[in-house]
């Protein structure tokens, strides 16, 4: 039987959205910024990012998803650190 919709590709959507409003929220106006992800790359890498203004070509959908994993324990770790500085927790 199959499903009424397409669970992979509703999650692989919503990704991409979300990746969009970071971008926005993140990136927009600071194309210049160099940003803490491209740490340890190559010097040429990160200038031809911030000089050149060159995008990165889209990752496959499953890297999507292992970033996406990234990004929330990332933010869960970064909660955990505020509350402890802040003795929440």
């Amino acid at each position: 039987m199959s499903s009424p919709f397409d669970l992979d590709k509703m999650y692989t959507d919503f990704i991409d959205k979300k990746n969009d409003e970071n971008y926005v929220e993140r990136y927009e106006n600071n194309e210049g910024w160099y940003k803490a992800s491209s740490a340890g790359f190559c010097s040429r890498k990160m200038y031809y990012e911030a000089v050149m203004k060159l995008k990165q070509t889209d990752s496959s959908d499953d890297g999507k998803k292992k970033m996406r994993l990234g990004t929330i324990f990332h933010d869960e770790v970064q909660g955990a650190l505020y509350m402890k500085k802040k003795n929440i927790i």
